[in-house]
């Protein structure tokens, strides 16, 4: 039988897993390169499709991940101006030296849990 601090344990182990997977969906697409290539060698292929596409106007795997990537940035401050507000509702006056990490899991709880409330309703 689990007393109440091994079952807040594991659930706030669950919420840390569901924190880990939304930061890992949210991330676009990362680089994998062999652990056996160097960065000269990851250069080296970069240059070489640099090179093909100002000749051609194809690009290469690496270069479409890169403009993705940047197509993916939105274009205005939407997004981070909301960031600020919820942060700030969360960082008051008696609540001024919460860490940075603190306050990211703080507000991303907060939108998690809000949320959850949206879909049960």
């Amino acid at each position: 039988m689990q007393t109440n601090n091994e079952a807040s344990t594991v659930k706030q182990l669950s919420v840390e897993q569901e924190l880990q997977q939304a930061i890992l969906a949210s991330t676009c697409a990362v680089i994998k390169t062999p652990s056996s290539s160097t960065s000269q060698e990851l250069m080296k292929v970069i240059r070489q499709e640099m090179t093909l596409f100002e000749n051609g106007g194809n690009r290469g795997r690496y270069i479409q991940l890169v403009y993705d990537y940047l197509l993916s940035i939105p274009p205005t401050s939407v997004e981070a101006e909301r960031a600020f507000s919820a942060s700030g509702l969360i960082c008051s006056r008696l609540r001024t030296r919460l860490g940075d990490e603190t306050l990211d899991a703080l507000c991303f709880l907060r939108s998690y849990f809000h949320k959850q409330q949206l879909n049960d309703a």
